[in-house]
């Protein structure tokens, strides 16, 4: 029963379901927002709650769908950034060029901050590039962004109770967290600023309010971005600290 409890948070399913939910209850105080702007009371909000139109009932549902599916949304976000990079890169060494030295669009830009901005794979590549890496099994590997899933692997088998990929989910989640908001920022914005525009002859605060929720939601997708990092480093210092155990190396550098 406990081991149970212990890998509820761990997992695709959770990810998507708790990314799903995220984004339901946001949308929700979105709609809030823009109906009644800031000076409702909590007594309004339990009775917006428990009396949803059949419209609104759709939207939640909606809005919980999209949330589940962000996980699949970055990953092919993150596949399609690795085409066209690579396709790049093709072209780059077609042109006896370095594929460093290319410039990425700034449509490139877009998708690598979208969705491979904060990865766990990215941050492995980060690291390596880094002059004093914090991590010997990176230091010491040519392709870490391979390797930490072969190191992982190694641990959850020979390790098991490590419970190797607690951290990765957690950087999954943030990721997918990160997403969310990103794409809610840029909805309530729009929406703000539509509303202002149809009704600047009768100009109402709660589309305002609208405006600096957007901007409350792009500081969460910022925060979300960066704890997606932290808790990729993480990841990597427990395959760092359980590989030292398992080689006898327990003095090893972290």
């Amino acid at each position: 029963m406990i081991e149970k409890l212990n890998n509820v948070g761990s997992g695709f399913g959770f990810v998507n379901f708790i990314t799903g939910i995220t984004t339901m209850i946001f949308v929700f105080f979105m709609f809030v927002l823009m109906k009644y702007g800031v000076s409702i009371s909590l007594e309004e909000i339990i009775k917006e709650m428990t009396s949803i139109s059949f419209f609104d009932f759709i939207v939640y549902v909606l809005s919980f769908v999209m949330g589940f599916f962000v996980h699949g949304l970055r990953y092919l976000g993150f596949d399609y950034y690795k085409r066209l990079y690579d396709k790049n890169r093709r072209k780059a060494e077609n042109e006896q060029q370095k594929a460093t030295k290319r410039k990425k669009s700034p449509f490139m830009r877009i998708i690598f901050y979208l969705f491979r901005n904060g990865t766990v794979i990215e941050e492995c590549l980060d690291e390596k590039r880094c002059p004093d890496i914090s991590f010997d099994w990176i230091r010491n590997s040519d392709k870490p962004a391979v390797d930490v899933w072969n190191y992982a692997r190694k641990i959850s088998m020979e390790a098991p109770k490590a419970d190797i990929y607690q951290f990765y989910y957690h950087s999954e989640v943030f990721q997918c967290f990160d997403t969310v908001f990103f794409i809610l920022s840029f909805a309530a914005f729009c929406l703000g600023l539509l509303g202002i525009g149809m009704n600047h002859n009768n100009f109402e605060n709660r589309y305002l309010y609208v405006l600096i929720f957007s901007m409350f939601l792009f500081l969460l997708h910022w925060l979300c971005k960066k704890t997606s990092k932290s808790f990729a480093r993480r990841f990597f210092l427990e395959i760092q600290i359980n590989l030292n155990v398992i080689n006898g190396n327990v003095g090893g550098k972290n």
